[in-house]
């Protein structure tokens, strides 16, 4: 058996030390809810039950704030020092509860960035860095891009930026790296970028 060797409060949370060491921080809601005092034993089997439980908060919180792929939510549970089966077993339960789901998740993103004017390439990215397999990631891009004309809506894209009148070389070369980091394929940006060259009179 272990033992609950300090329990340190700050500002609504309190630090909770195992046998000299560090076990975790846990609110003072949750930590009462469990019942744990200074100086009492704790089982393994309790220090995993209130592990999971702890997990599964921080896991609710995050996507409280938006949706997160299993990846995502794997790697912030891991940093926090939760362990390997703990995450497993809380990213099993909320996929589930229906709160975890990649399908979902990849196809809800994409549909986001299309409505804010962002291109396939950077969707697709953004989409692998959060942990989205690749040919889910495909499928969701190709599925909510379906229909869009990537030239017209960088053209609109563009106008709402540098609706200016003027015509430069320079102005091209800033609207082509615009539309590049907004992730539209280098032959749009091109095209696009050519109608901002030079004078009105010599378009």
């Amino acid at each position: 058996m272990s033992r609950v060797t300090r329990l340190e409060a700050d500002r609504g949370r309190v630090r909770v030390l195992v046998d000299g060491e560090e076990w975790g921080e846990v609110p003072a809601g949750t930590l009462s809810r469990w019942g744990i005092r200074e100086g009492d034993e704790v089982s393994p089997e309790q220090l995993f039950r209130y592990e999971r439980s702890l997990a599964m908060d921080r896991a609710l919180r995050l996507l409280s704030g938006r949706d997160r792929s299993r990846l995502e939510i794997c790697g912030r549970l891991k940093r926090f020092g939760h362990h390997e089966e703990v995450v497993r077993e809380v990213v099993g339960r909320l996929a589930e509860m229906g709160y975890l789901d990649d399908v979902s998740f990849a196809r809800r993103f994409a549909r986001e960035r299309v409505g804010k004017g962002y291109g396939r390439e950077r969707v697709l990215s953004d989409l692998l860095r959060r942990g989205v397999g690749r040919e889910l990631a495909e499928e969701a891009v190709r599925r909510e891009y379906e229909g869009v004309s990537d030239l017209e809506e960088a053209r609109v894209l563009a106008a709402r930026r540098y609706n200016t009148g003027e015509r430069s070389d320079a102005l091209a070369r800033r609207v082509h790296g615009f539309l590049r980091r907004r992730g539209y394929q280098a032959e749009v940006c091109v095209l696009v970028a050519r109608e901002y060259r030079g004078s009105p009179l010599q378009r």
